[in-house]
């Protein structure tokens, strides 16, 4: 088992376990702007992407200014793995509850348990490339970039269904109303209208 092999292990159970917290931390902690931007704040498939993000990011970062000077492609192959684990939660929710017709949270957890594992396992397969020079500058544009969105379209979700909460609540009421704002007119109009037809 290669050095890289471990530190991916050792990953893996680290953003399971802050993953897990974060789910809870936004209300455990009160609420408020700082938290809302890292934490799940409702249940929406866009939300549950910050509890794979944060804690890989962070991670990968810990990682880099511990081994990257063996592996000084790492941050970039860990970024692009990021992505994918991302990218395998969106693919195998929407492929699940669009079959079943539902969302089960049995399923919803094991997605994020297996988009964790997939992130892991892309760096290791790409072993190889994160010994060679990479582009730390490129991932560290792109980690802050899916940040900045991130903490943007917790305040102001889209009109699509990654940024809808499947419990029924108005997604992003209790954010905007902790924080001091209010939902404009419009906007809850829609989030009312789309409650209805559910």
């Amino acid at each position: 088992m290669t050095q890289l092999t471990k530190w991916e292990i050792f990953g893996w159970i680290w953003t399971t376990v802050i993953g897990v917290l974060l789910h809870f931390a936004y209300e455990w902690l009160g609420g408020g702007r700082i938290v809302a931007v890292f934490a799940a704040v409702n249940e929406s498939t866009w939300e549950h992407l910050k509890l794979l993000f944060v804690p890989e990011a962070l991670y990968s970062i810990l990682e880099y200014r511990k081994i990257g000077y063996q592996y000084p492609g790492l941050l970039w192959e860990r970024t692009k793995a990021i992505l994918l684990g991302m990218a395998a939660i969106v693919v195998g929710f929407y492929t699940y509850s669009g079959v079943l017709g539902r969302n089960i949270p049995v399923l919803d957890i094991g997605l994020f348990f297996v988009g964790a594992a997939v992130t892991g396992w892309f760096v290791v397969k790409r072993e190889a490339s994160a010994q060679k020079e990479g582009k730390r500058n490129l991932a560290a544009a792109v980690l802050a970039v899916v940040m900045l969105c991130f903490a943007v379209f917790t305040f102001w979700p889209g009109r699509i269904g990654i940024f809808e909460d499947p419990v029924g609540k108005n997604r992003d009421e209790a954010v905007r109303l902790k924080s001091g704002e209010s939902l404009a007119k419009e906007d809850r109009s829609w989030y009312d209208h789309r409650e209805q037809q559910q």
